[in-house]
Protein backbone atom coordinates (compact mmCIF):
# COMPACT_ATOMS: atom_id res chain seq x y z
CA UNK A 1 0.00 0.00 0.00
CA UNK A 2 2.55 2.48 0.38
CA UNK A 3 4.79 3.43 3.74
CA UNK A 4 3.46 4.22 6.99
CA UNK A 5 6.83 5.47 8.67
CA UNK A 6 6.98 4.66 12.57
CA UNK A 7 7.48 8.72 13.88
CA UNK A 8 8.14 10.86 16.70
CA UNK A 9 5.35 12.15 19.02
CA UNK A 10 3.82 15.16 17.53
CA UNK A 11 4.24 15.57 14.04
CA UNK A 12 1.67 18.43 12.55
CA UNK A 13 0.19 17.70 9.28
CA UNK A 14 0.67 20.52 6.97
CA UNK A 15 -0.95 18.79 3.41
CA UNK A 16 -3.18 16.24 2.50
CA UNK A 17 -3.61 15.33 -1.27
CA UNK A 18 -6.05 12.92 -2.72
CA UNK A 19 -5.80 11.83 -6.57
CA UNK A 20 -8.22 9.81 -7.94
CA UNK A 21 -11.26 11.10 -6.86
CA UNK A 22 -14.06 12.18 -9.34
CA UNK A 23 -17.02 11.61 -8.07
CA UNK A 24 -16.83 13.65 -4.52
CA UNK A 25 -15.01 16.63 -4.55
CA UNK A 26 -10.94 16.87 -3.00
CA UNK A 27 -12.58 19.29 -0.49
CA UNK A 28 -15.62 17.20 0.77
CA UNK A 29 -13.00 14.03 1.27
CA UNK A 30 -10.54 15.99 2.94
CA UNK A 31 -13.39 17.67 5.29
CA UNK A 32 -14.57 13.73 5.82
CA UNK A 33 -10.78 12.72 7.33
CA UNK A 34 -9.66 13.41 10.64
CA UNK A 35 -5.69 13.42 9.22
CA UNK A 36 -6.24 16.52 7.63
CA UNK A 37 -4.00 20.06 7.75
CA UNK A 38 -5.84 22.37 10.66
CA UNK A 39 -7.34 25.95 10.25
CA UNK A 40 -5.43 28.61 11.57
CA UNK A 41 -3.70 27.77 14.74
CA UNK A 42 -5.62 24.42 15.04
CA UNK A 43 -2.61 22.02 14.45
CA UNK A 44 -3.55 18.59 13.70
CA UNK A 45 -1.31 15.96 15.16
CA UNK A 46 -0.13 12.73 12.75
CA UNK A 47 -1.32 9.24 14.18
CA UNK A 48 -1.14 6.77 12.19
CA UNK A 49 -3.81 4.37 13.48
CA UNK A 50 -6.41 7.72 12.87
CA UNK A 51 -4.99 8.01 9.66
CA UNK A 52 -5.67 3.93 9.18
CA UNK A 53 -9.17 4.74 10.12
CA UNK A 54 -9.38 7.44 7.63
CA UNK A 55 -8.92 5.32 4.41
CA UNK A 56 -11.25 2.82 5.82
CA UNK A 57 -14.20 5.45 6.33
CA UNK A 58 -12.90 6.70 3.01
CA UNK A 59 -13.62 2.90 1.14
CA UNK A 60 -16.98 2.55 2.96
CA UNK A 61 -18.34 6.11 2.01
CA UNK A 62 -17.77 5.15 -1.85
CA UNK A 63 -19.12 1.96 -1.00
CA UNK A 64 -22.37 3.66 0.50
CA UNK A 65 -22.67 5.52 -2.24
CA UNK A 66 -22.82 2.42 -4.67
CA UNK A 67 -18.96 2.80 -5.83
CA UNK A 68 -18.51 -1.34 -4.49
CA UNK A 69 -15.66 -1.57 -6.12
CA UNK A 70 -13.65 1.33 -4.99
CA UNK A 71 -10.46 1.26 -2.70
CA UNK A 72 -7.56 2.85 -1.85
CA UNK A 73 -4.77 1.91 -4.14
CA UNK A 74 -1.53 3.83 -2.31
CA UNK A 75 -1.11 6.23 0.16
CA UNK A 76 2.01 7.76 1.33
CA UNK A 77 2.97 9.42 4.57
CA UNK A 78 6.15 11.88 3.90
CA UNK A 79 7.92 13.01 7.17
CA UNK A 80 10.02 16.08 7.40
CA UNK A 81 11.83 15.39 10.54
CA UNK A 82 13.46 18.81 10.53
CA UNK A 83 10.13 20.99 10.58
CA UNK A 84 8.49 17.93 12.88
CA UNK A 85 5.56 17.95 9.90
CA UNK A 86 4.06 15.32 7.56
CA UNK A 87 2.51 15.61 4.29
CA UNK A 88 -0.17 12.56 3.54
CA UNK A 89 -0.87 11.96 -0.20
CA UNK A 90 -3.69 9.15 -1.05
CA UNK A 91 -4.85 7.76 -4.53
CA UNK A 92 -8.35 6.37 -4.53
CA UNK A 93 -9.77 3.81 -7.44
CA UNK A 94 -13.55 4.65 -7.64
CA UNK A 95 -14.74 2.00 -10.16
CA UNK A 96 -18.31 1.63 -12.06
CA UNK A 97 -21.38 2.33 -9.96
CA UNK A 98 -23.67 -0.22 -9.34
CA UNK A 99 -27.63 0.98 -10.35
CA UNK A 100 -30.75 -0.72 -8.74
CA UNK A 101 -32.56 -2.99 -11.28
CA UNK A 102 -35.41 -4.58 -9.80
CA UNK A 103 -37.13 -3.63 -6.36
CA UNK A 104 -39.86 -6.37 -5.19
CA UNK A 105 -42.11 -6.44 -1.64
CA UNK A 106 -42.56 -10.05 -0.15
CA UNK A 107 -45.25 -10.62 2.82
CA UNK A 108 -47.31 -7.63 2.40
CA UNK A 109 -51.32 -8.38 2.93
CA UNK A 110 -53.13 -5.06 4.09
CA UNK A 111 -51.46 -2.84 1.75
CA UNK A 112 -50.92 -3.20 -2.23
CA UNK A 113 -47.40 -3.08 -3.69
CA UNK A 114 -48.35 0.30 -5.23
CA UNK A 115 -49.63 2.33 -2.04
CA UNK A 116 -45.65 0.48 -0.43
CA UNK A 117 -43.74 1.69 -3.37
CA UNK A 118 -45.04 5.03 -2.79
CA UNK A 119 -43.09 5.03 0.40
CA UNK A 120 -39.58 4.11 -0.80
CA UNK A 121 -37.07 6.75 -1.35
CA UNK A 122 -35.26 4.11 -4.01
CA UNK A 123 -36.41 2.62 -7.27
CA UNK A 124 -35.32 1.47 -10.16
CA UNK A 125 -32.69 3.20 -12.53
CA UNK A 126 -31.67 4.65 -8.81
CA UNK A 127 -27.44 4.53 -7.88
CA UNK A 128 -27.50 1.51 -5.04
CA UNK A 129 -27.07 4.04 -1.97
CA UNK A 130 -27.50 2.66 1.31
CA UNK A 131 -28.54 6.00 2.80
CA UNK A 132 -31.71 5.67 0.54
CA UNK A 133 -32.25 2.17 1.09
CA UNK A 134 -31.95 2.78 5.06
CA UNK A 135 -34.49 4.98 5.13
CA UNK A 136 -36.51 3.29 2.55
CA UNK A 137 -36.48 0.71 5.49
CA UNK A 138 -37.46 2.81 7.80
CA UNK A 139 -40.13 4.37 6.06
CA UNK A 140 -41.90 1.47 5.34
CA UNK A 141 -41.76 0.59 9.18
CA UNK A 142 -43.22 4.02 10.01
CA UNK A 143 -45.95 3.74 7.48
CA UNK A 144 -47.08 0.11 9.30
CA UNK A 145 -46.50 1.80 12.66
CA UNK A 146 -48.61 4.42 11.59
CA UNK A 147 -51.51 2.52 10.68
CA UNK A 148 -51.16 0.78 13.97
CA UNK A 149 -48.98 -2.46 12.76
CA UNK A 150 -46.48 -1.55 15.85
CA UNK A 151 -44.59 -4.85 15.67
CA UNK A 152 -44.05 -5.15 11.64
CA UNK A 153 -40.81 -6.25 10.54
CA UNK A 154 -39.21 -4.59 7.32
CA UNK A 155 -35.52 -6.61 6.27
CA UNK A 156 -34.00 -5.50 2.72
CA UNK A 157 -31.71 -8.58 1.16
CA UNK A 158 -29.60 -7.03 -1.51
CA UNK A 159 -28.21 -8.78 -4.33
CA UNK A 160 -25.75 -7.71 -6.81
CA UNK A 161 -24.14 -8.83 -10.34
CA UNK A 162 -20.34 -7.50 -9.86
CA UNK A 163 -20.13 -7.73 -13.95
CA UNK A 164 -23.51 -5.91 -14.76
CA UNK A 165 -22.76 -4.01 -12.01
CA UNK A 166 -27.17 -4.35 -11.23
CA UNK A 167 -28.41 -4.66 -7.71
CA UNK A 168 -31.93 -6.13 -6.75
CA UNK A 169 -33.43 -5.23 -3.63
CA UNK A 170 -36.20 -7.66 -2.08
CA UNK A 171 -38.32 -5.97 0.84
CA UNK A 172 -39.61 -8.69 3.18
CA UNK A 173 -42.64 -7.75 5.72
CA UNK A 174 -43.63 -9.44 8.62
CA UNK A 175 -47.13 -7.40 8.84
CA UNK A 176 -48.33 -9.05 12.19
CA UNK A 177 -51.38 -7.45 13.82
CA UNK A 178 -53.35 -4.43 14.28
CA UNK A 179 -52.79 -3.08 17.57
CA UNK A 180 -56.05 -1.29 19.11
CA UNK A 181 -55.95 0.23 22.40
CA UNK A 182 -57.30 -1.81 25.37
CA UNK A 183 -56.07 -0.22 28.69
CA UNK A 184 -53.41 2.19 29.68
CA UNK A 185 -50.90 1.56 32.43
CA UNK A 186 -48.93 4.19 34.41
CA UNK A 187 -45.52 4.05 36.33
CA UNK A 188 -43.56 6.04 38.47
CA UNK A 189 -46.63 8.40 39.38
CA UNK A 190 -45.89 9.88 43.00
CA UNK A 191 -47.41 13.03 43.37
CA UNK A 192 -49.43 13.44 40.39
CA UNK A 193 -52.83 12.61 39.80
CA UNK A 194 -53.47 10.53 37.09
CA UNK A 195 -56.52 12.59 35.66
CA UNK A 196 -53.13 15.12 34.77
CA UNK A 197 -51.18 12.88 32.76
CA UNK A 198 -54.02 11.26 30.94
CA UNK A 199 -55.89 14.47 29.88
CA UNK A 200 -52.07 15.06 27.80
CA UNK A 201 -52.66 11.48 25.97
CA UNK A 202 -54.14 11.83 22.23
CA UNK A 203 -55.23 8.37 22.48
CA UNK A 204 -58.55 6.91 22.63
CA UNK A 205 -60.01 3.65 24.08
CA UNK A 206 -60.26 0.72 21.59
CA UNK A 207 -58.80 2.84 18.63
CA UNK A 208 -55.84 2.50 16.09
CA UNK A 209 -53.12 3.10 18.18
CA UNK A 210 -51.00 5.12 15.47
CA UNK A 211 -47.53 5.65 16.27
CA UNK A 212 -47.00 9.70 15.79
CA UNK A 213 -49.49 9.75 18.84
CA UNK A 214 -47.35 8.01 20.74
CA UNK A 215 -44.71 10.13 19.93
CA UNK A 216 -46.96 13.84 20.26
CA UNK A 217 -48.26 12.19 24.01
CA UNK A 218 -44.45 11.76 25.13
CA UNK A 219 -43.69 14.81 24.27
CA UNK A 220 -46.83 16.38 25.70
CA UNK A 221 -46.00 14.84 28.84
CA UNK A 222 -42.16 16.43 29.10
CA UNK A 223 -43.64 19.63 28.23
CA UNK A 224 -45.79 20.04 31.41
CA UNK A 225 -42.05 20.03 32.91
CA UNK A 226 -43.18 17.83 35.94
CA UNK A 227 -41.27 14.94 34.79
CA UNK A 228 -37.45 14.38 34.32
CA UNK A 229 -38.59 11.84 31.82
CA UNK A 230 -41.70 9.95 30.50
CA UNK A 231 -42.28 7.35 28.03
CA UNK A 232 -45.22 6.20 26.11
CA UNK A 233 -44.97 2.70 24.83
CA UNK A 234 -46.94 -0.36 23.94
CA UNK A 235 -47.19 -3.26 26.34
CA UNK A 236 -45.25 -6.11 24.59
CA UNK A 237 -46.86 -8.13 22.11
CA UNK A 238 -49.12 -10.69 23.04
CA UNK A 239 -50.07 -13.19 20.24
CA UNK A 240 -53.34 -15.05 22.24
CA UNK A 241 -54.36 -11.19 23.11
CA UNK A 242 -56.75 -10.62 20.02
CA UNK A 243 -59.74 -7.82 22.00
CA UNK A 244 -56.68 -4.95 22.07
CA UNK A 245 -53.18 -4.08 23.08
CA UNK A 246 -52.29 -1.86 26.49
CA UNK A 247 -49.98 1.42 26.63
CA UNK A 248 -47.39 1.85 29.18
CA UNK A 249 -46.86 5.42 30.54
CA UNK A 250 -43.58 5.38 32.54
CA UNK A 251 -42.19 9.08 34.05
CA UNK A 252 -40.17 9.95 36.50
CA UNK A 253 -41.34 13.20 38.66
CA UNK A 254 -39.27 15.92 38.80
CA UNK A 255 -39.12 17.87 42.27
CA UNK A 256 -41.51 20.32 42.27
CA UNK A 257 -40.21 22.83 44.45
CA UNK A 258 -37.97 25.09 42.60
CA UNK A 259 -35.60 28.06 43.46
CA UNK A 260 -33.29 29.74 40.94
CA UNK A 261 -31.00 32.37 41.41
CA UNK A 262 -29.11 33.77 38.43
CA UNK A 263 -26.46 36.59 37.44
CA UNK A 264 -25.08 38.50 34.70
CA UNK A 265 -23.83 41.48 32.65
CA UNK A 266 -25.56 43.24 29.90
CA UNK A 267 -23.91 46.47 28.05
CA UNK A 268 -27.42 48.38 28.80
CA UNK A 269 -28.29 47.03 32.75
CA UNK A 270 -25.04 45.91 33.72
CA UNK A 271 -25.32 43.70 36.47
CA UNK A 272 -28.01 42.01 37.26
CA UNK A 273 -29.18 39.40 39.33
CA UNK A 274 -33.01 37.78 39.37
CA UNK A 275 -34.16 35.18 41.82
CA UNK A 276 -37.20 32.81 41.46
CA UNK A 277 -38.89 30.70 43.42
CA UNK A 278 -41.91 28.55 42.38
CA UNK A 279 -44.37 25.36 43.16
CA UNK A 280 -45.03 23.40 39.63
CA UNK A 281 -47.52 20.73 41.15
CA UNK A 282 -49.83 22.64 43.95
CA UNK A 283 -52.00 19.35 44.96
CA UNK A 284 -51.08 17.40 42.34
CA UNK A 285 -53.02 19.54 39.91
CA UNK A 286 -49.79 20.76 37.35
CA UNK A 287 -51.13 24.67 39.11
CA UNK A 288 -48.16 26.86 39.51
CA UNK A 289 -47.68 29.39 41.72
CA UNK A 290 -44.15 31.53 41.53
CA UNK A 291 -42.40 34.79 42.91
CA UNK A 292 -39.69 36.62 40.62
CA UNK A 293 -37.72 39.32 41.53
CA UNK A 294 -34.96 40.85 39.56
CA UNK A 295 -31.77 43.92 39.91
CA UNK A 296 -30.39 46.01 37.73
CA UNK A 297 -28.70 49.57 37.69
CA UNK A 298 -31.95 50.33 35.47
CA UNK A 299 -34.33 47.94 36.30
CA UNK A 300 -35.91 46.22 39.35
CA UNK A 301 -39.23 44.52 40.46
CA UNK A 302 -41.10 41.77 41.80
CA UNK A 303 -43.97 39.28 40.42
CA UNK A 304 -46.30 37.28 41.36
CA UNK A 305 -47.42 34.48 38.96
CA UNK A 306 -50.10 31.65 39.17
CA UNK A 307 -50.67 29.30 36.33
CA UNK A 308 -53.67 26.67 35.03
CA UNK A 309 -52.32 24.28 32.19
CA UNK A 310 -56.01 23.44 31.91
CA UNK A 311 -58.73 25.54 33.00
CA UNK A 312 -61.97 24.04 34.38
CA UNK A 313 -60.45 20.82 33.30
CA UNK A 314 -60.52 22.17 29.47
CA UNK A 315 -56.95 22.71 26.88
CA UNK A 316 -57.06 26.30 27.70
CA UNK A 317 -54.11 27.47 29.70
CA UNK A 318 -54.64 30.23 32.13
CA UNK A 319 -52.04 33.13 33.50
CA UNK A 320 -52.29 35.67 36.02
CA UNK A 321 -49.42 37.88 36.88
CA UNK A 322 -49.29 40.58 39.48
CA UNK A 323 -45.98 42.84 39.31
CA UNK A 324 -44.68 46.00 40.65
CA UNK A 325 -41.36 47.47 38.92
CA UNK A 326 -39.25 50.53 38.63
CA UNK A 327 -37.04 51.29 35.16
CA UNK A 328 -34.68 54.00 35.00
CA UNK A 329 -35.41 54.44 31.08
CA UNK A 330 -33.02 57.28 29.34
CA UNK A 331 -36.34 60.06 29.18
CA UNK A 332 -37.65 59.60 32.31
CA UNK A 333 -37.94 57.12 35.41
CA UNK A 334 -41.23 54.56 35.94
CA UNK A 335 -42.98 52.87 38.54
CA UNK A 336 -45.17 50.76 37.48
CA UNK A 337 -47.98 48.71 39.38
CA UNK A 338 -50.46 46.11 37.71
CA UNK A 339 -51.17 42.45 35.96
CA UNK A 340 -52.20 40.71 33.58
CA UNK A 341 -54.29 37.46 32.53
CA UNK A 342 -53.72 35.52 29.23
CA UNK A 343 -56.07 32.64 28.30
CA UNK A 344 -53.93 30.16 25.85
CA UNK A 345 -55.28 27.91 23.49
CA UNK A 346 -53.22 25.31 21.59
CA UNK A 347 -54.12 24.83 18.38
CA UNK A 348 -51.78 22.46 16.40
CA UNK A 349 -48.52 21.33 17.35
CA UNK A 350 -46.17 24.50 16.85
CA UNK A 351 -49.09 27.30 16.96
CA UNK A 352 -51.25 29.31 19.67
CA UNK A 353 -53.78 31.50 19.74
CA UNK A 354 -53.61 34.10 23.54
CA UNK A 355 -55.94 36.55 24.68
CA UNK A 356 -54.48 38.89 27.20
CA UNK A 357 -55.86 41.52 29.17
CA UNK A 358 -53.98 44.26 31.22
CA UNK A 359 -54.30 46.79 33.80
CA UNK A 360 -51.05 48.96 34.36
CA UNK A 361 -51.05 51.89 36.85
CA UNK A 362 -47.91 53.90 35.56
CA UNK A 363 -45.93 56.71 37.42
CA UNK A 364 -43.86 58.99 35.86
CA UNK A 365 -40.64 61.13 37.10
CA UNK A 366 -37.62 63.10 36.12
CA UNK A 367 -39.21 62.85 32.70
CA UNK A 368 -36.72 65.01 30.09
CA UNK A 369 -38.37 63.86 26.56
CA UNK A 370 -41.56 66.72 26.60
CA UNK A 371 -42.63 69.88 27.41
CA UNK A 372 -45.37 68.99 28.94
CA UNK A 373 -44.65 66.62 31.77
CA UNK A 374 -47.30 64.18 32.41
CA UNK A 375 -47.33 62.24 35.59
CA UNK A 376 -49.85 59.05 35.12
CA UNK A 377 -50.26 56.31 32.50
CA UNK A 378 -52.57 53.95 33.26
CA UNK A 379 -54.02 51.66 30.73
CA UNK A 380 -56.42 49.08 30.00
CA UNK A 381 -55.96 46.72 27.38
CA UNK A 382 -57.30 43.76 25.81
CA UNK A 383 -54.70 41.58 23.49
CA UNK A 384 -55.35 39.29 20.42
CA UNK A 385 -52.33 37.14 19.20
CA UNK A 386 -50.80 34.05 17.29
CA UNK A 387 -47.77 32.52 17.62
CA UNK A 388 -46.55 29.95 15.54
CA UNK A 389 -43.12 28.53 16.60
CA UNK A 390 -40.96 25.29 14.89
CA UNK A 391 -37.99 25.97 16.26
CA UNK A 392 -36.39 23.29 17.44
CA UNK A 393 -34.00 25.08 20.79
CA UNK A 394 -36.08 28.45 22.11
CA UNK A 395 -32.36 29.75 23.32
CA UNK A 396 -29.67 28.51 20.29
CA UNK A 397 -31.95 27.66 17.36
CA UNK A 398 -30.00 26.26 14.24
CA UNK A 399 -33.27 25.29 12.02
CA UNK A 400 -37.18 26.67 12.19
CA UNK A 401 -39.65 29.76 12.29
CA UNK A 402 -40.81 32.15 14.37
CA UNK A 403 -43.91 34.15 13.61
CA UNK A 404 -45.87 36.04 15.94
CA UNK A 405 -48.71 38.42 15.18
CA UNK A 406 -50.74 40.77 17.62
CA UNK A 407 -53.41 43.32 17.78
CA UNK A 408 -53.81 45.11 21.18
CA UNK A 409 -57.30 47.94 21.79
CA UNK A 410 -56.20 49.68 24.75
CA UNK A 411 -57.59 53.13 26.47
CA UNK A 412 -56.64 55.03 29.30
CA UNK A 413 -58.75 54.88 33.02
CA UNK A 414 -59.25 57.45 35.35
CA UNK A 415 -58.61 59.97 33.13
CA UNK A 416 -60.07 61.57 29.98
CA UNK A 417 -60.63 59.31 27.52
CA UNK A 418 -57.71 58.31 25.06
CA UNK A 419 -58.14 54.96 22.67
CA UNK A 420 -54.98 53.81 20.73
CA UNK A 421 -54.70 50.35 18.76
CA UNK A 422 -51.29 48.31 18.51
CA UNK A 423 -50.43 46.37 15.74
CA UNK A 424 -47.44 44.14 16.14
CA UNK A 425 -45.24 41.30 13.92
CA UNK A 426 -42.56 39.42 14.36
CA UNK A 427 -40.53 37.17 12.10
CA UNK A 428 -37.36 34.48 12.56
CA UNK A 429 -36.30 32.34 10.28
CA UNK A 430 -33.07 30.10 10.79
CA UNK A 431 -31.40 27.37 8.85
CA UNK A 432 -28.24 25.21 8.73
CA UNK A 433 -25.63 25.80 5.68
CA UNK A 434 -23.19 23.15 6.02
CA UNK A 435 -21.06 24.00 9.21
CA UNK A 436 -22.62 27.77 9.75
CA UNK A 437 -26.21 28.72 11.02
CA UNK A 438 -28.22 31.27 9.33
CA UNK A 439 -30.56 33.62 10.68
CA UNK A 440 -32.80 36.41 9.99
CA UNK A 441 -35.52 38.12 11.40
CA UNK A 442 -38.17 41.13 11.25
CA UNK A 443 -39.76 43.35 13.98
CA UNK A 444 -42.64 45.80 13.39
CA UNK A 445 -44.74 47.82 15.43
CA UNK A 446 -47.84 50.69 14.79
CA UNK A 447 -49.54 52.71 17.12
CA UNK A 448 -52.62 54.88 16.00
CA UNK A 449 -54.74 57.27 18.03
CA UNK A 450 -57.16 59.67 17.31
CA UNK A 451 -55.09 62.16 19.58
CA UNK A 452 -51.79 63.53 19.54
CA UNK A 453 -49.04 61.02 20.48
CA UNK A 454 -48.64 62.97 23.92
CA UNK A 455 -51.70 61.48 24.94
CA UNK A 456 -49.86 57.92 24.72
CA UNK A 457 -48.06 57.25 27.94
CA UNK A 458 -43.91 57.16 27.24
CA UNK A 459 -43.58 53.19 28.14
CA UNK A 460 -46.14 52.30 25.79
CA UNK A 461 -44.37 54.17 22.66
CA UNK A 462 -41.85 52.90 20.32
CA UNK A 463 -38.32 53.19 20.86
CA UNK A 464 -34.94 51.08 18.63
CA UNK A 465 -31.57 51.04 19.11
CA UNK A 466 -29.52 48.85 21.47
CA UNK A 467 -28.08 45.53 22.40
CA UNK A 468 -30.94 43.64 21.14
CA UNK A 469 -32.24 46.17 18.16
CA UNK A 470 -29.94 47.50 15.87
CA UNK A 471 -26.65 46.98 17.00
CA UNK A 472 -23.83 49.58 17.29
CA UNK A 473 -26.40 52.15 18.56
CA UNK A 474 -27.27 53.41 22.08
CA UNK A 475 -30.02 52.16 24.24
CA UNK A 476 -33.26 53.64 22.22
CA UNK A 477 -31.08 56.06 20.51
CA UNK A 478 -32.62 56.08 16.73
CA UNK A 479 -35.94 57.73 16.36
CA UNK A 480 -37.55 60.75 17.29
CA UNK A 481 -35.16 62.89 20.12
CA UNK A 482 -35.59 66.41 21.55
CA UNK A 483 -33.15 69.31 21.67
CA UNK A 484 -30.93 67.58 23.79
CA UNK A 485 -30.74 64.33 22.03
CA UNK A 486 -33.03 62.63 24.48
CA UNK A 487 -35.56 59.90 22.88
CA UNK A 488 -39.32 60.73 22.65
CA UNK A 489 -40.65 57.92 21.46
CA UNK A 490 -42.38 56.95 18.03
CA UNK A 491 -46.12 55.38 16.89
CA UNK A 492 -43.94 53.32 14.16
CA UNK A 493 -41.20 50.99 14.69
CA UNK A 494 -39.09 48.60 12.40
CA UNK A 495 -35.81 46.47 13.20
CA UNK A 496 -34.81 44.15 10.53
CA UNK A 497 -31.92 42.04 11.13
CA UNK A 498 -30.83 41.62 7.88
CA UNK A 499 -28.76 38.57 8.76
CA UNK A 500 -26.88 36.72 11.54
CA UNK A 501 -24.09 33.79 10.05
CA UNK A 502 -22.80 32.43 13.16
CA UNK A 503 -20.13 29.33 12.90
CA UNK A 504 -17.58 27.13 14.76
CA UNK A 505 -14.60 28.86 15.99
CA UNK A 506 -12.91 26.80 18.91
CA UNK A 507 -14.16 23.89 20.55
CA UNK A 508 -17.81 25.48 23.10
CA UNK A 509 -16.77 29.09 20.59
CA UNK A 510 -18.84 30.44 17.99
CA UNK A 511 -17.92 33.54 15.40
CA UNK A 512 -20.74 35.72 14.02
CA UNK A 513 -20.77 38.22 11.22
CA UNK A 514 -23.90 40.17 11.14
CA UNK A 515 -26.21 43.28 9.79
CA UNK A 516 -28.67 45.06 11.60
CA UNK A 517 -30.89 47.81 10.42
CA UNK A 518 -34.04 49.68 11.49
CA UNK A 519 -35.79 53.18 12.91
CA UNK A 520 -38.48 54.65 14.68
CA UNK A 521 -41.16 57.29 13.47
CA UNK A 522 -43.49 59.55 15.14
CA UNK A 523 -45.77 59.99 12.05
CA UNK A 524 -46.99 57.27 9.56
CA UNK A 525 -45.75 59.74 6.76
CA UNK A 526 -42.40 59.67 8.09
CA UNK A 527 -41.86 55.95 7.70
CA UNK A 528 -39.58 55.60 5.02
CA UNK A 529 -37.36 52.35 4.13
CA UNK A 530 -34.88 55.00 2.72
CA UNK A 531 -34.53 55.84 6.34
CA UNK A 532 -33.14 53.15 8.30
CA UNK A 533 -29.97 53.31 10.31
CA UNK A 534 -27.61 50.36 9.78
CA UNK A 535 -24.95 49.11 11.60
CA UNK A 536 -22.50 46.03 10.89
CA UNK A 537 -19.88 43.88 12.53
CA UNK A 538 -18.97 40.81 13.95
CA UNK A 539 -18.45 38.91 17.71
CA UNK A 540 -17.96 36.01 19.20
CA UNK A 541 -20.78 33.04 21.05
CA UNK A 542 -19.51 30.94 24.20
CA UNK A 543 -21.62 28.14 25.26
CA UNK A 544 -20.96 28.07 28.64
CA UNK A 545 -23.21 26.15 31.32
CA UNK A 546 -24.52 29.66 32.28
CA UNK A 547 -26.21 29.87 28.84
CA UNK A 548 -24.78 31.91 25.74
CA UNK A 549 -22.41 34.70 26.36
CA UNK A 550 -22.45 37.14 23.60
CA UNK A 551 -19.59 39.46 22.92
CA UNK A 552 -20.26 41.66 19.38
CA UNK A 553 -18.63 44.15 17.81
CA UNK A 554 -20.89 46.96 15.59
CA UNK A 555 -20.29 49.53 13.02
CA UNK A 556 -22.46 52.46 12.20
CA UNK A 557 -22.66 52.67 8.12
CA UNK A 558 -24.17 55.63 8.14
CA UNK A 559 -22.38 57.40 10.95
CA UNK A 560 -24.03 61.04 11.98
CA UNK A 561 -22.10 64.22 12.94
CA UNK A 562 -21.32 63.77 17.02
CA UNK A 563 -22.36 60.08 16.79
CA UNK A 564 -19.70 57.41 17.95
CA UNK A 565 -18.10 55.11 15.25
CA UNK A 566 -19.87 51.78 16.76
CA UNK A 567 -20.67 50.02 20.08
CA UNK A 568 -18.98 46.99 21.86
CA UNK A 569 -21.50 44.87 23.44
CA UNK A 570 -21.81 42.27 25.88
CA UNK A 571 -25.11 40.19 27.23
CA UNK A 572 -26.67 37.03 27.69
CA UNK A 573 -27.80 35.23 24.78
CA UNK A 574 -28.42 35.51 21.08
CA UNK A 575 -29.66 39.01 19.59
CA UNK A 576 -32.84 37.27 18.13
Amino acid sequence: MGKSDSSPDKLIIHELAIEGSQFFRKSTLKQMMVSRPGWLWQQRIYRPELLQEDLENLERIYHQHGFLEAQITSYNVNIDSADRRVAISVRIYEGNRTFVEGVHLFGNQAYSDSVLESQLKISVGHALVARDIDQSQNQLMRFYAENGYLDAQVTVNIKTNPESHRAILDFSIIEQRISRLKNIHTRGIDKVRPNVVLRELKLDSGAVIQYSKLLKSQRKLYLTGLFQYAYVKPAPWDSTRLEGRDIIIEVQEHPYGEYNLSGGYGSEDKFRIKMEIAHKNINGTARKLGFQSWLSFIRRGVMISMTDPWLFQQPVKADLNLSIEFNHEPGYNLFRSGGQGILGYHVEEHSDLRLTIRQDFSQFSRVKTLPKKKSKGNIRSLKFSMTHDTRENLFDPHHGIYLECSYELARAVFEAPVLFHRWEGEFRFFFPCWRYIIGTGLEFGYLKSRASIESIPLNERYYVGGQGSVRGFDYQKIGPLNEKGTPTGGLIKLVWHIGEIRFPFFKSLQGAVFCDAGNCWSAAQNAQIKNLRSAAGFGLRFHSFLGIIRMDYAHKLDKRTGEKEGALIFNMGHAF
